[in-house]
C-alpha cells in the first residue's frame, strides 16, 4: 500500500502520528520530469493511458496527482530550474522545506535521474 495526502493533511500534526518513513516509488513507472515538453500535460496524458488500460496504480491516483493545483505547483517548480539547478533539485527542496518533512527516500531510476538528483 501507499500513503496519499493533501497538503492541508501535512500541516495538520496529528496526521500520520508514528509514521517515520514513507517510501516513493516513481510515479506509476515513468517521471513527470523525464517527459518531452509540455512535460505535466505528456506525463498526464501517458498516465491517463495506463489508467485506460487498467493499471491499478493510476485507476486509483489519477486525479489526485494530476489536479489542477499540482498542475499549477509544478509549472512554479519548473520556472524555478536553471542550468545550475535541476527541477529535481528544486522538487526535493522543496519537499525538505516543509516543516513535517524531515528527509527524503527518493527513488531514481536511470543514470540521468540520479546525476540531476
Amino acid at each position: 500500500g501507499g500513503v496519499q495526502a493533501t497538503h492541508a493533511d501535512m500541516g495538520n500534526a496529528s496526521f500520520a502520528r508514528g509514521v517515520l518513513l514513507n517510501p516513493y516509488s516513481p510515479l506509476g513507472g515513468f517521471s513527470i520530469f523525464d517527459q518531452p515538453e509540455p512535460r505535466w500535460r505528456n506525463a498526464r496524458d501517458k498516465a491517463r493511458r495506463k489508467a485506460l488500460d487498467g493499471d491499478a496504480y493510476w485507476r486509483n491516483v489519477l486525479d489526485a496527482v494530476f489536479s489542477d493545483a499540482n498542475a499549477r505547483r509544478f509549472e512554479r517548480l519548473a520556472r524555478y530550474a536553471t542550468r545550475s539547478v535541476t527541477v529535481d533539485q528544486v522538487a526535493n527542496a522543496y519537499c525538505l522545506a516543509h516543516n513535517r518533512t524531515d528527509f527524503l527516500t527518493v527513488g531514481p531510476v536511470t543514470v540521468a535521474e540520479v546525476q540531476r538528483t
